[in-house]
């Protein structure tokens, strides 16, 4: 999210990722033959306020209003 923002403002950003999967908070994990998402919540939110991918969105103009 960071990244984006500077972008956003002009800046040259390069992301690097540590994990074989980008995205950060998002991922998985298994227990009792179960697989849970986790991460999902902060991009998608769970509360009335705006989600992280909104804001994500309008910092990089994604909808193309000004």
């Amino acid at each position: 999210m960071t990244a984006t923002q500077l972008a956003a403002k002009g800046a040259k950003v390069i992301v690097f990722e540590s994990y074989l999967i980008p995205g950060g908070s998002a991922g998985y994990f298994q227990s009792q033959g179960y697989t849970f998402d986790v991460g999902a919540s902060m991009i998608f939110g769970m509360g009335n306020k705006g989600t992280t991918k909104q804001t994500l969105f309008s910092e990089i103009n994604f909808y193309g209003k000004s």
